[in-house]
């Protein structure tokens, strides 16, 4: 069966490479199959495949970038941290603002139908909120205007970054690990190349939630044939610690601490035993081929002056924002 499918995606290759071709020239959004493709040919190459379309998608940056030590190491391991990156005054806005807008429960065993608010009673696993209300939220702006973060994703992707993606979310204590949730093992493949960088908003230890890294699963040809054979999907525990048990990082942060990760490593959150963990998190991206994504709205009198004038002026790198 693996056979016969790896065959219909060589013989779909040639619409593949003009659907790219049709998105570099007119940014015309690619197909569902071409977004299978990418995933089968990630598989297949074992990662190769990415690599060669990042290069063709990207835009050059105009000045190439210096020699960085924690550019390198980022490169070479998958992540980076970066402690006490944001204020405890910004963090504890955040919260406030949160207060103020209903999300919606999502788990194995629940998913909301319709918009929920947050109270003491747990319904799933995450609890999240939708990009087009966090963007309207002057704490997410601050972020989102936030040059570092910028930086430090140009610099990764060699690329002039893409910020979309929006996401916040709080995850909950449950019985066992929840795959709505993210809480088994996995490596993300949505875009070509991109880096998500978490934003903690609450402290965060072996008790609630620490997310775990294979340390460098990211690179081309790192994630073993046996896993990648199993297709894009969740992975036991047993099958990862098989391959990589040296290899897995876990991490305790406190709040307004940075997790910059290159998710196409093998990652996982554990699930949370006691508490809660509330997390914010961005991506940047290279390309939008890929994956369908959203792309949230914003009124311009919803809008600080200076995000309005970041947006306005860097349209390149806010395309994943809209303001009407």
């Amino acid at each position: 069966m693996r056979k016969f499918k790896v065959f219909l995606f060589i013989i779909y290759l040639p619409i593949f490479i003009f659907e790219l071709i049709i998105f570099k020239l007119f940014t015309i959004k690619n197909s569902s199959v071409s977004y299978q493709s990418m995933i089968n040919y990630f598989i297949i190459t074992r990662g190769w495949s990415n690599a060669i379309i990042h290069f063709f998608l990207k835009k050059n940056l105009l000045k190439k970038n210096k020699f960085d030590l924690q550019i390198n190491k980022l490169k070479k391991n998958g992540y980076l941290i970066k402690k006490n990156f944001f204020t405890k005054k910004l963090v504890l806005d955040l919260k406030k603002s949160l207060k103020k807008i209903d999300g919606y429960w999502i788990g194995d065993k629940y998913k909301s139908k319709s918009k929920e608010k947050l109270y003491k009673k747990v319904k799933a696993a995450k609890f999240f909120y939708t990009d087009d209300d966090l963007l309207k939220l002057k704490p997410v702006q601050e972020i989102l205007s936030n040059d570092y973060l910028f930086n430090i994703a140009s610099k990764y992707l060699d690329a002039e970054p893409i910020l979309y993606n929006i996401n916040c979310w709080y995850n909950f204590p449950t019985k066992l690990p929840d795959k709505e949730a993210a809480q088994l093992w996995h490596f993300d493949m949505d875009r070509p190349k991109w880096l998500k960088i978490f934003i903690y908003l609450s402290d965060c230890n072996i008790n609630n939630g620490p997310h775990c890294f294979v340390q460098g699963t990211h690179l081309n040809g790192s994630i073993s044939r046996e896993i990648l054979n199993l297709g894009y999907m969740r992975i036991q525990d047993k099958i990862v610690n098989r391959f990589y048990k040296t290899k897995i990082k876990e991490f305790n942060f406190n709040e307004g601490d940075l997790l910059f990760e290159d998710s196409r490593g093998l990652h996982k959150g554990k699930k949370v035993t006691s508490k809660n963990r509330l997390m914010f998190q961005i991506e940047f991206t290279s390309s939008l081929f890929g994956n369908k994504y959203n792309i949230p709205s914003i009124k311009k009198r919803d809008c600080t002056n200076n995000f309005y004038k970041k947006v306005t002026s860097k349209r390149y790198n806010y395309q994943g924002i809209k303001i009407i």
